[in-house]
């Protein structure tokens, strides 16, 4: 039984309507809303972070390097934000070659595989369902697989934060925390990540990991401010500024964000919208500390793209994209009990008609 078993008749309505009327909303054709970047043809950020980390390694002042490759490609220097944290350019820097740089992504997708492969054994999910559980999750880990990827700052956060996820336990906290500040001092938008973990930990009563988590996010705010003090005094009054990010794309951009799971990039729009509220049920639905903590990272990154993000940041589904296939393995679980209890009569109002 998941949490929507003991839901009223209403709410498991709502949902249901929710979630067929999100999928209708997206198989009406649209016309595709893109942004155009002023620079070279099929020129993307791996690349321009590729020049970035090529520069550093050749022994060139990281903020100095990405500040002359941004005017160069017309990327915007202002706000500072535009510029990306140093840590992930200072370990390519560090590891050289584009085979080190690869072979270290591919390590670090492969201890979060299996970090969140035994976090399963942890769980009261079913153990016939753990297998498919997992190669449900490869199809979120295969964001990492083209060589380009380890110049994709969204792609390591990712991957550390389900590696933080994986190796999280209740006895066992440090480890997880460390991790994700990691994961936060490589992209930013990993923050969210320590609020849930925080947010649960609250939640729990757990006061000692509720300090832990506030001195994570502490550090991580203390260092990004610092690179937001020295990134700010490497803008121009001639370089370009950026839009900024809160664009309103609504449902539309979501399902773009989803797409970064191989499974979901050449699907029609209503089936990814299907495959996004599956997985975000199936994960709510089900009992277990775990899979909520999962739950809430995921559905806190759908919410936010509502909102937050530009056309050409569809990319920023890597965030999620690792963790959102395991609600697929309990949706149908999670589904059933919606239906059950969409259709469930009112109990109380039976027995006063047979009383009467």
């Amino acid at each position: 039984m998941t949490h929507f078993s003991a839901w009223p008749r209403w709410a498991a309505q709502l949902v249901l309507v929710v979630m067929i009327a999100l999928a209708v909303y997206a198989a009406i054709p649209k016309t595709a809303v893109q942004i155009v970047h002023m620079g070279p043809p099929g020129y993307d950020d791996r690349y321009f972070q590729r020049s970035v980390a090529d520069l550093v390694t050749k022994g060139q002042n990281y903020y100095a390097a990405a500040a002359d490759q941004q005017r160069a490609h017309f990327y915007p220097t202002y706000p500072a934000e535009t510029f990306r944290e140093p840590t992930l350019t200072w370990l390519l820097a560090l590891l050289g070659t584009q085979t080190a740089r690869r072979a270290a992504l591919l390590a670090l997708l492969a201890g979060a595989t299996v970090a969140m492969r035994e976090a399963l054994d942890t769980t009261t999910i079913p153990k016939l369902w753990r297998l498919p559980a997992t190669l449900f999750q490869i199809t979120g880990f295969a964001i990492s697989w083209h060589s380009l990827q380890a110049y994709q700052h969204e792609v390591w956060a990712a991957l550390l934060m389900a590696l933080s996820l994986g190796l999280y336990r209740p006895y066992r906290y440090w480890p997880s925390v460390i991790i994700a500040v990691l994961a936060c001092l490589i992209r930013e938008l990993a923050l969210p990540f320590i609020w849930a973990m925080g947010a649960f930990a609250i939640y729990e009563r757990r006061w000692p990991e509720v300090k832990a988590w506030a001195i994570g996010m502490t550090v991580f705010l203390i260092l990004f401010a610092f690179h937001l003090h020295v990134a700010a005094g490497f803008h121009r009054p001639t370089d370009l500024v950026s839009a900024g990010w809160l664009y309103g794309g609504g449902w539309d951009f979501v399902i773009e964000t989803s797409r970064k799971n191989f499974v979901l990039y050449y699907s029609p729009a209503w089936v990814v919208s299907l495959a996004v509220c599956l997985g975000v049920i199936g994960l709510a639905g089900w009992r277990d500390p775990l899979v909520s903590r999962a739950a809430l990272i995921v559905g806190g990154y759908v919410a936010a793209f509502l909102v937050v993000g530009r056309p050409d940041n569809a990319y920023w589904g890597m965030m999620y994209s690792p963790l959102l296939p395991l609600g697929w393995v309990l949706a149908p679980a999670a589904l059933l009990d919606l239906i059950k209890r969409a259709g469930a009569r009112n109990n109380a109002v039976g027995v006063t008609r047979e009383a009467t």
